[in-house]
């Protein structure tokens, strides 16, 4: 899923600008060409322009993922008093 998203930003046109991600959160774990999808986006994100979060190599997984998504929740709590 992760080399389809990456196909997906490449065939992106400008006039697209609201189907790009604001983050991307890659942590996939397990499955074939996680570890080198993982890898593939660390080493273009200069290219890609989107931030991202992820675990180089075959580590990861949903709990992973969940636990990255609630700590940015709550910085953005604390930072905005919510």
């Amino acid at each position: 899923a992760l080399f389809r998203l990456l196909e997906l930003l490449h065939e992106c046109k400008e006039e697209d600008f609201n189907k790009i991600p604001a983050l991307i959160i890659a942590m996939p774990v397990g499955c074939s060409g996680a570890s080198e999808s993982k890898n593939y986006l660390w080493e273009h994100r200069d290219e890609i322009d989107i931030p991202c979060i992820t675990i180089l190599g075959n580590r990861g997984g949903s709990d992973v993922a969940t636990m990255t998504m609630n700590t940015l929740l709550k910085m953005y709590q604390a930072r905005n008093n919510v």
